[in-house]
């Protein structure tokens, strides 16, 4: 379905009413003011993008049950009770344009897998089953967003009450930008053989991919050898 209109909250919001009116045949425009105060009375303010079902229930003990009474509510009420995001989607649900476009993608800088265990982790087995699981987890992150990490970072701690306090972290900086899960994973494997100590238990691991770039950014070397992709930290 297709919303069109003069601000994002409602042209999502008439996105939803041509989704649910087969007559409007997917696409629903509000760029007049009979038509937006017509949506606006329709739509259930429980419904509004940017406040969702979690407001409803203090919306609803102030009479405010629809997005058209959303918008005619006392502002400074609405800024106070929803803080300056609620006050800016009550402005474009009047018509007024504050929520710029989303254009330029912003790449992530890092991509993070980690868990806290239910029991204390001393073998080092079941370290390794951990971090291969968020590696390849990561991975698989990483090629759906067709980037490359050049480096990988394990770490591994103990609980916030071990008697002894014990938090470790190694890295390795790929020769090569991967996000092949083979490489990835040896990568994050070898970190954590420098830092495991069967000394201690462990209630906390994770890997983090970091240095991504676009795979259409990199350019591999032709010169290496696949032995040769990881140069250890």
């Amino acid at each position: 379905s297709i919303g069109i209109a003069p601000t994002k909250t409602l042209a999502k919001a008439a996105s939803e009413y041509a989704k649910k009116h087969p007559e409007s045949k997917g696409v629903h425009s509000v760029l007049e003011d009979e038509k937006r105060q017509a949506l606006l009375e329709w739509l259930p303010a429980s419904d509004v993008w940017g406040f969702g079902r979690r407001s409803n229930a203090k919306l609803r003990e102030y009479g405010i049950t629809t997005a058209a009474a959303l918008a005619s509510a006392n502002p400074a009420w609405i800024e106070k009770t929803f803080s300056i995001r609620g006050r800016r989607t009550q402005i474009e649900l009047g018509g007024t344009s504050v929520l710029g476009l989303d254009i330029e993608y912003e790449p992530q800088k890092s991509l993070a897998r980690m868990r806290s265990f239910g029991h204390t982790v001393k073998q080092c087995y079941e370290l390794e089953g951990a971090i291969a699981a968020f590696t390849a987890s990561a991975s698989t992150k990483l090629r759906r967003a067709d980037e490359v990490a050049t480096a990988v970072v394990t770490f591994i701690q103990t609980g916030r009450h071990a008697a002894v306090q014990h938090s470790v972290s190694a890295s390795t900086i790929l020769g090569e930008g991967s996000a092949d899960t083979a490489v990835l994973m040896k990568a994050a494997l070898q970190n954590l053989n420098q830092i495991y100590d069967p000394d201690f238990g462990y209630k906390r691991a994770g890997v983090v991919l970091t240095g991504l770039v676009p795979t259409s950014a990199w350019q591999p070397s032709l010169l290496r050898s696949h032995d040769d992709m990881t140069d250890q930290r």
